[in-house]
């Protein structure tokens, strides 16, 4: 066990994993959260996916991120994440017995599904990032040796990436990406070496699951598909296949429990206005790419992509010396083709939808980011190391915002402004260094004055970062 500790990639994951912690946002309150974890609550309570005693009055008439089908409240996304929960409310269940009727005003009900929205973001969103480091990390190793590239890659990708914001909520799109991530994680290990079956399924298997948690992810495992044929090209391939079946044929039989057929989604059955606006026979409507919306997505203060996360320009540098190299050419042409479908797509989505509402950054660009993230260990041993630390500090700064201020920019509605970036920057003279738990205990609870939550959280995060540096020094 004392290896263990010592292990650069256990450092690297606690690490992250505390940190992220630290920064712990939107349990409070969160549509996709709340609409995932109800149905959590009901099948464990009542032994039915019917979250009616669980919706908020208001979302009873706005429905909120909820599906509303035959008289009843269901969870409005996939079912992955309303089951990755189970185990966890089944194991501190007890513990919710100690929850008064009423507390701070708010009923037995929702406060269940704030605390179980708190445990499923530190023992799975959060965890799951640290882990995503650590295998991030471990699929550097197969590009480089230089230990200290790698670890400032792989720190680069949960701090200095939309991964921050939004690995501090209870979000579908971070744990699906993972899995998607490992799959590809295993099919590149035995690319140039013995082709394995059980490892062809077990990496089906993790795209599946992926699936099984955010049906839009369905675009990059397809990719994944397309880069396994370019190294495996007969029947073996059916492994992959068929692992990647099992977790879809629970989605269908999910479907047709739910909502009488294995196809129709719950999607179609939303009642949120924002929902019907941009939704199309189960599917998000499209308008094709236009100027605004490449712009929005690219480089605009609203969502633009390298507007929230600068390093990603010198990921394109890293991927033109990937080609050049050729070493890595089906890998670069696999990175190259996510990012331009993927973005192409979102670019292509109706203007009340490519925006993603209210969000940090263009979170539905989160599937590019792991991918884009390897290209810089080529572009960190070519650039000058002054160009590199300023777009890694101005990535890891921009993100810190984010993750202080939430989506919302502490409530004042900022994620949904044309210039919400610019919003972050304007913030910081007024609320300084925080993060979500004391601005909540301000707004719901005690109003504390800034320069308490101020002090509050720098004590606090200089308390985490000499545990992290004892950890670190540890041998």
């Amino acid at each position: 066990m004392k290896s263990l500790f010592k292990t650069t990639e256990f450092k690297l994951f606690i690490t992250v994993w505390l940190v992220l912690i630290f920064f712990i946002a939107d349990y409070g309150g969160n549509y996709l959260a709340d609409s995932t974890l109800s149905s959590t609550l009901s099948f464990v309570d009542q032994g039915s996916f019917q979250s009616d005693d669980y919706v908020k009055e208001g979302c009873k008439l706005t429905g909120c991120d909820y599906a509303f089908y035959k008289g009843h409240y269901y969870s409005g996304f996939a079912p992955g994440m309303t089951m990755f929960a189970i185990p966890l409310y089944t194991v501190f269940k007890p513990l919710f017995s100690f929850i008064p009727e009423t507390l701070f005003g708010y009923p037995q009900n929702q406060i269940k599904l704030i605390l179980l929205n708190f445990l499923s973001i530190v023992f799975i969103s959060s965890l799951i990032s640290a882990l995503f480091a650590v295998l991030i990390y471990k699929t550097l190793s197969k590009f480089t040796k230089n230990k200290k590239n790698k670890l400032i890659v792989s720190f680069l990708f949960p701090f200095g990436t939309l991964f921050f914001s939004h690995s501090i909520e209870y979000n579908s799109a971070v744990v699906s990406m993972f899995f998607i991530f490992l799959s590809f994680f295993i099919l590149f290990n035995m690319k140039d070496s013995e082709i394995k079956t059980n490892q062809l399924f077990f990496a089906g298997i993790c795209s599946g699951i992926a699936f099984f948690i955010y049906y839009v992810h369905l675009i990059p495992i397809v990719i994944l598909g397309i880069y396994l044929l370019t190294f495996l090209r007969d029947k073996r391939i059916f492994y992959f296949i068929i692992g990647a079946s099992i977790p879809a044929l629970v989605v269908f039989i999910y479907h047709y429990l739910i909502f009488d057929n294995f196809f129709i989604t719950s999607y179609s059955y939303k009642i949120h206005p924002m929902a019907i606006k941009t939704l199309t026979n189960n599917l998000p409507s499209i308008a094709g790419p236009r100027l605004t919306t490449l712009y929005g997505l690219s480089f605009s203060p609203e969502k633009g992509f390298f507007s929230y996360m600068p390093i990603m320009v010198l990921s394109f540098y890293g991927l033109y010396i990937m080609f050049r190299q050729k070493k890595f050419l089906k890998e670069a042409s696999f990175f190259s083709l996510i990012f331009i479908i993927v973005f192409l797509f979102n670019a292509s989505l109706v203007d009340n939808l490519w925006p993603a509402n209210c969000g940090f950054g263009p979170r539905y660009l989160i599937s590019i980011i792991p991918f884009m993230i390897i290209p810089l260990i080529f572009a960190l041993k070519k650039v000058r190391t002054s160009i590199f630390v300023l777009f890694a500090t101005a990535s890891v700064f921009i993100n810190l915002l984010g993750s202080m201020y939430g989506k919302t920019l502490l409530w004042t509605g900022g994620c949904i402004d044309p210039h919400a970036l610019l919003l972050y920057f304007k913030t910081i003279p007024s609320r300084g260094f925080t993060n979500y738990t004391l601005n909540l205990i301000k707004e719901r609870i005690f109003d504390l004055p800034i320069w308490g939550i101020n002090f509050i959280a720098l004590v606090s995060f200089s308390i985490l970062v000499f545990i992290l540096v004892k950890i670190w020094k540890y041998k």
